[in-house]
């Protein structure tokens, strides 16, 4: 039976570690020109980490999306990066009630 240390498996995956950095930089990165997945119409710059993940989607359709998901943790990709953003930067407004639309009974004050 041979055991090894936590530093035996750290002393294997030494020479392994840019190899498991570039893939994981890899995963991070946006394709410039990336066009969102949603729509297929504007740039999808935006990513939703708590349930699209992966997904670049517009700022119209990332807002769409979270019409009834509004803590969700989203980020806009930079050009080198994905750096944090919000729901409202992105035009979200949440509605309380009627399913999320608007309330058809508001009135909006002309001052």
């Amino acid at each position: 039976l041979c055991l090894q240390s936590q530093n035996d498996f750290i002393r294997e995956w030494l020479p392994w570690r840019m190899e498991y950095f570039n893939v994981i930089l890899e995963g991070e990165q946006l394709a410039k020109g990336r066009i969102c997945e949603q729509c297929c119409q504007a740039e999808g710059s935006i990513r939703c980490l708590s349930c699209t993940g992966v997904h670049a989607w517009c700022d119209s359709c990332t807002v769409k999306a979270h019409r009834n998901l509004p803590f969700c943790k989203v980020q806009r990709w930079n050009g080198t990066h994905y750096q944090p953003t919000s729901l409202m930067e992105l035009g979200f407004l949440l509605h309380i009630g009627h399913g999320g639309d608007p309330c058809p009974q508001s009135w909006s004050d002309p001052d």
